[in-house]
This record gives C-alpha cells, sequence and structure tokens, in this order.
C-alpha cells in the first residue's frame, strides 16, 4: 500500500486541514502519515491514524522543517507527499530540489499574491516559478483560481494542472454541539470563518454599521488576529459575538442567512456547508466564491466595498420579509449544483492521483 505524507503549515481550523481530515478518513486504498504545527486537528489526527504517523513541523523555520519531512520520509519509506498550501508547498518542494526521491503533490488552497507587498509579490511568483519544476502534481479547487496560477506563473508544462473542486455531502454536517437560541422577531444573520483581513472581517463590519434596520442581527462566530475589531462593535448595532464554536456549520439552519465577505479565497467550505444545508447565502464576488456562487443562487455584492455588501445584506432582508419565494429559489439552485458539481466523486479524483502517479 502507497504511503502518503500530508504537509500543512498550520492544523489549526481552517479549509486546508478540514481537506486533509476528509481525504484520510475516506481514502483508505492508501497509509496517511500528516505533520504540522499544533492546532485543533493535531490531536484528532494522531487519535484517528495512531501512533508514529502524526508528526510536528517547527514554526515556521524552513530549514528545520525540510530536515524533519525529510526524517519522517526516511524513516517511513514515503515516496508521496501531499502538501497543501504555500508553506507546506516550500517544504515539500525544497526536500524535492535537495535530492530526496519523492513525488509531490502540491494544493494550492488559495493563490493570492496581490494579498503580498510588492517585494514578496515579486518573490513569490518567482519561487512558485522555479518550484513548479519540482512539482509533480498541481491540484487547484477552483477553476477561478486555476486559471489565476496558470496566466501569474505562466507555467511550462500545463498538464500538471489537476481541477479537483471540494465537495461535500450532508453526512459532512455533524450534529450541534450547542443550542442557540435566536429571537425570531428578528433577522438573524451569521458569519464563520477566521476574523482575518483576507475573510474581509473588516469589510463586513463596516457594511453592518451602515444597515439601518433595528430589527436584523449579525452573529460572529471564529477567532484570528482581527477579534479586536469584533468585540470593539459588540456593544451596539445588534451584534453579537459567539467566538469560537466546534461543528460551527452545523447551526447554520438556526439563521436566516450566512453571510461570506472573504476578498480570497481557494473554496470555502462554509460555501459548500451552506449549500448542502439549503441556507441563504450573502458574499463578496471572491475567486473561489465565484465558483460556487452568482446573483442567481445568492445575494452577492458587485464589489468589495462595504456600501456594495450592505446592499447585498439589505436586499436578503428585503426579500425575507417581502418576498421570500426569491430566496427559496435562489437556495434550490444551491442546492442543486453543489449535489451535482461539488460531491464526492470529487474525492475519486485525488484517490486516482495516489494510484496512478509513478513513485
Amino acid at each position: 500500500m502507497k504511503k502518503v505524507l500530508h504537509v500543512s503549515y498550520s492544523l489549526d481550523t481552517g479549509g486546508g486541514p478540514l481537506y486533509i481530515s476528509k481525504i484520510v478518513d475516506e481514502i483508505r486504498t492508501v497509509t496517511h502519515y500528516v505533520t504540522g504545527n499544533k492546532g485543533y486537528y493535531f490531536s484528532s489526527f494522531e487519535t484517528r491514524l495512531g501512533p508514529g504517523k502524526v508528526f510536528e513541523l517547527n514554526d515556521k523555520s524552513v530549514i528545520a522543517n525540510v530536515k524533519i519531512i525529510r526524517r519522517i520520509c526516511e524513516e517511513n519509506g514515503i515516496t508521496i507527499i501531499h502538501a497543501h498550501g504555500r508553506g507546506a508547498g516550500l517544504y515539500a518542494r525544497l526536500l524535492k530540489f535537495f535530492g530526496a526521491k519523492v513525488k509531490v503533490i502540491y494544493t494550492i488552497h488559495g493563490f493570492h499574491p496581490d494579498t503580498l507587498n510588492p517585494l514578496l509579490k515579486f518573490s513569490y511568483i518567482l519561487v512558485e516559478k522555479f518550484l513548479y519544476s519540482y512539482t509533480d502534481i498541481v491540484i487547484s479547487v477552483s477553476k477561478s483560481e486555476c486559471q489565476r496560477f496558470i496566466d501569474v506563473i505562466k507555467p511550462r508544462d500545463v498538464k500538471k494542472m489537476v481541477y479537483i473542486p471540494n465537495y461535500i455531502s450532508a453526512e459532512d454536517i455533524k450534529p450541534p454541539l450547542v443550542k442557540i437560541d435566536l429571537d425570531k422577531d428578528f433577522v438573524n444573520l451569521i458569519y464563520i470563518g477566521r476574523l482575518s483581513w483576507e475573510k474581509g472581517i473588516d469589510v463586513l463590519l463596516d457594511a453592518w454599521q451602515m444597515v439601518r434596520d433595528e430589527k436584523a442581527k449579525l452573529h460572529i462566530v471564529g477567532y484570528g488576529p482581527d477579534e479586536r475589531l469584533v468585540r470593539a462593535q459588540v456593544d451596539g448595532n445588534n451584534l453579537i459575538f459567539l467566538g469560537k464554536i466546534e461543528n460551527a456549520s452545523s447551526i447554520l439552519p438556526s439563521f436566516d442567512a450566512v453571510i461570506i465577505p472573504s476578498r480570497f479565497e481557494g473554496m470555502p467550505f462554509i460555501g459548500l456547508e451552506a449549500m448542502i444545508q439549503k441556507s441563504a447565502v450573502i458574499c463578496t464576488p471572491s475567486v473561489g466564491l465565484t465558483d460556487l456562487f452568482d446573483k442567481r443562487t445568492s445575494y452577492m455584492a458587485d464589489d468589495f466595498s462595504p456600501n456594495s455588501l450592505k446592499i447585498a445584506i439589505e436586499t436578503f432582508i428585503d426579500d425575507f420579509r417581502k418576498n421570500p419565494f426569491e430566496i427559496k429559489d435562489k437556495v434550490e439552485l444551491s442546492f442543486k449544483k453543489v449535489t451535482e458539481e461539488f460531491s464526492k466523486d470529487n474525492l475519486k479524483r485525488i484517490e486516482e492521483v495516489y494510484n496512478t502517479i509513478q513513485e
């Protein structure tokens, strides 16, 4: 049986570790190993995979992490590395550059050079161009992201690029671990995700300040570097901060709509989780989100400005009160799309990559 080492800079909450978790649980034709910095999923992987199969990285130390991955591969006879995200992709492909006899599969999970300052952006693109030669397969989880990668990196061998979107099924939604009591006299909206600039939490907060509706509430679930911005607004404007909640997506049906205000995405699981549970979605037109939604299936803002998101929120609230069939039509179209395009069949394609790659 082939052995696959999954490498992720962080094993905390987020799309990358969740993606690994689903693969580890559901692809049984290979033996899985995992390494990353400790976080929410670390102990879970230890429990599921057993002793000697989960390893800790050394924070952001590139040299130390390359050495750790080399040691894991040598001691366990691993010849396939599946790197998840930018940092992991750097470590795995540098290992191959230094002569390790491994095959490297690189799932991008978000190619967003525009988030970097000009010098870092130039350096990042240069490194990606160089490391592409030491990559055997590049998996992109969204078509728009795949096209952006090709346009920017301009790889000579595009046959290495494979589009395999994230997937979901009703069985992926776990039972809620908390009970949320909501005032049904209000329109109850929710944000679930990392509290960071990339996720657009500041855009959402600015938009919410402009929403003039005393009978609407915004609930925020998550944690991250911009938590202070959220807490600064908790005392007013019908904003409720719920902090970190495990299996948070399971409470989506309790709310009237979920807001996804991201500036940058790969393909967000919260979007798929909303679709499979027939939850209404208010969102921005970010790469990744546009693979899932359009104006027929969501309340999508025209751009990334707070005013545009505010208009989308108010349009939903107006339909909620006066035109619920418009919401129902969007939700049904969205559900049809997720069951047809983002099913477990995509998992089989990842399994095919593992089983067909030549060690």
